[in-house]
């Protein structure tokens, strides 16, 4: 019984670990940040679980085992659960800004088998947002021409429940190209 509810809490944790991949995106959070918070909340979960039952635990291999049952169990489950209340709960009221483009990169990604030549291309733009490095992802294929024309990008954001801000919307400011034309 032990065995089987914590199988369906690791598959529960790497569920919703794969479905906060449509949530992180948009926010204007740093995305290595929630990861080292998923792996934190399991190492701290777990030298708490070791710690108070450390008598119980018998075979030595259980000391690596719990920190990564705990790192795909209880780490996704709460940082899912954190960045959900944050976007579900925003503030209704929204603001534009206006962020410079730091730089940008195309994203290639092959789908299907070995003798597939489906290719999947989506252009990101790289910022600083208020110090913290943030790709955001056009969903668009750009060519490489058009993205060395982008001079920022015009967000619109509303403040999440925990105070992270969520995109909402966002749009590309090209360069002014009667300003070449004057060169």
């Amino acid at each position: 019984m032990k065995e089987n509810l914590l199988a369906l809490g690791i598959f529960i944790g790497i569920f919703l670990l794969v479905f906060s991949g449509l949530i992180i995106p948009i926010t204007l959070l740093n995305d290595y940040l929630i990861y080292g918070c998923i792996l934190i909340i399991g190492l701290a979960v777990s030298g708490f679980y070791i710690f108070y039952n450390k008598d119980k635990i018998i075979d030595v291999k259980e000391y690596i085992y719990i920190p990564v049952r705990c790192s795909l169990c209880l780490g996704p489950i709460l940082v899912f659960s954190f960045l959900w209340l944050n976007f579900f709960w925003r503030d209704q009221h929204s603001t534009t800004i206006k962020i410079p483009v730091k730089s940008f990169f195309l994203y290639k990604e092959r789908h299907g088998g070995k003798y597939s030549n489906k290719v999947t291309v989506k252009s990101a733009f790289v910022i600083d947002y208020f110090g913290q490095r943030k790709n955001i992802i056009w969903n668009s294929r750009l060519e490489d021409t058009l993205m060395t024309c982008v001079d920022s990008i015009e967000i619109t954001k509303s403040k999440g429940y925990f105070g992270i801000d969520i995109i909402e919307d966002k749009n590309l400011i090209f360069k002014d190209f009667m300003q070449f034309k004057n060169k």
